[in-house]
């Protein structure tokens, strides 16, 4: 693992938040997984001090979590400032920009950081800003994310960049001492590593193929584990995935196919719940976020399960199928649309109560013994208020 830097670090959520939706209409590019850690933890391991700046904290219904995203008055506290799209190490030269083959932001390390700047870096306006630093072009090493299908696209690249990073491998291998692995696992390592964190069980007949992240305090109960796969913190897992990437406090602990596949926090997805991720006639999937089609540049895409949203036993989710936060979806003999609106009961354009939805979750998190804080709720009925009509 890298010595944590002396510096203090700013990371900043850009303009380009807008390609992450559904996703990051409920949380910041930097709350959102790909590799072993979201960007958040990932530049907390590597920095003295990481404070966050965007310039939706300064709006609901963000401005109610502002106090989770510390942020001094001081500017002179910052010594870098890290753009959380970008997965790797830093260049850490003073009075060094670090910037993408095509002129993405990646990282500024000053000693003199300014609001001006930040706006500037935060717009990807690069252009008058340039001439006062050492410019260095990154490529050949880190992941730069430039919209959400890059985070399954990615996430195996990004295991390996993090087992490099973080982790003292033996034979492709990190398992945590405090681990627990049963009889008749099979782990897999020879296309990648396999991490298994700390407080994790892996029961009977378990199969993980690296790359691979099994998050702390998770159960995977007999599950298929496929490569490029990451599980977050305090899950229950079975079944089989491939390819995906699963936020911590989410279950899918019976049989059912999630593949190249997003599940935020709090998910909860049913038995024998099964997604596709490819077409009938391979082609390349597209996805609705909402606002737009985006295409995936792949032929392989399951679904988006944004935070919050609740699956149903044996509901099939086609090809790129997106589900906003807050839904509750069950059985109702009717097809599944490729984009389920924020907060939507069912199918069928219901709403789910907020009262009820507020209910519903407080019971959920306080299953895995989290309270849920006056801000949070808050933030979530401000979430509800400010969800669209039609559309993201």
């Amino acid at each position: 693992m890298p010595a944590i830097s002396s510096s203090n670090a700013l990371m900043i959520e850009t303009a380009e938040w807008r390609k992450f939706l559904p996703v990051t209409r409920a949380k910041f590019i930097w709350d959102i997984t790909c590799g072993t850690s979201n960007p958040r933890a990932r530049c907390g391991k590597l920095f003295r001090k990481v404070y966050f700046h965007s310039a939706r904290l300064g709006r609901e219904p963000f401005s109610s979590i502002k106090e989770d995203y510390p942020f001094p008055e001081d500017y002179s506290r910052f010594e870098a400032v890290i753009n959380s799209q970008y997965i790797g190490d830093y260049s850490r030269k003073p009075e060094t920009l670090s910037v993408t083959r095509d002129g993405g932001f990646i990282s500024l390390f000053s000693g003199k950081i300014t609001p001006d700047i930040i706006e500037a870096l935060e717009n990807n306006d690069l252009k008058n800003i340039m001439p006062r630093y050492n410019v260095i072009e990154q490529h050949g090493y880190g992941i730069f994310l430039k919209s959400l299908p890059d985070v399954i696209k990615f996430n195996a690249e990004a295991i390996i960049i993090d087992a490099d990073l973080f982790y003292k491998l033996h034979s492709n291998k990190f398992v945590s001492k405090s681990a627990e692995i049963q009889q008749f696992v099979s782990i897999q390592a020879g296309e990648g590593p396999v991490i298994i964190d700390s407080g994790t069980v892996i029961r009977p007949f378990t199969i993980i193929d690296g790359p691979a992240y099994i998050g702390k305090n998770t159960l995977v109960d007999s599950a298929r584990i496929r490569s490029g796969t990451t599980i977050g913190s305090v899950c229950r897992i079975g079944g089989e995935i491939e390819s995906s990437v699963i936020e911590s406090y989410t279950n899918k602990h019976h049989e059912g196919f999630l593949g190249h596949s997003y599940a935020g926090e709090w998910v909860n997805i049913g038995a024998m719940a099964t997604t596709s991720d490819l077409k009938n006639n391979y082609g390349e999937v597209k996805i609705n976020n909402g606002l737009e089609t985006v295409l995936t540049g792949s032929s392989k895409f399951g679904s988006v399960i944004c935070d919050y949203s609740k699956i149903g036993i044996g509901m099939m989710l086609g090809t790129g199928t997106v589900i906003s936060e807050g839904c509750s979806l069950f059985q109702e003999n009717k097809a599944m649309p490729s984009f389920v609106a924020p907060f939507s009961w069912g199918v069928s354009g219901n709403i789910y109560d907020i009262d009820r939805f507020i209910s519903d979750t407080r019971k959920i998190m306080m299953r895995r013994s989290v309270e849920m804080s006056s801000g949070r709720e808050k933030f979530l009925r401000r979430l509800y208020e400010t969800r669209p009509a039609a559309g993201c």
